[in-house]
């Protein structure tokens, strides 16, 4: 999990690979949660928050171009 000064110094493309990549992961934990395969339920919630998080970032950066 990426600490919040490493996300404020991910240039824009890379967090949205970031978000993509880790949609996709989460998206793979929680059919395998519904299989019953997997137990990860807490890596489950760290790829939402990251998500959150590199989605914030991306959001305040459009909004501060905005304003200039």
């Amino acid at each position: 999990m990426l600490s919040k000064q490493e996300i404020v110094q991910l240039t824009d493309k890379d967090l949205k690979d970031r978000i993509n990549n880790d949609s996709r992961e989460l998206l793979k934990i929680r059919m395998d949660l519904e299989s019953g395969f997997s137990k990860g339920a807490h890596k489950a919630q760290r790829l939402k928050k990251q998500i959150a998080q590199c989605k914030t970032e991306l959001t305040y950066r459009t909004k501060q171009s905005a304003n200039k």
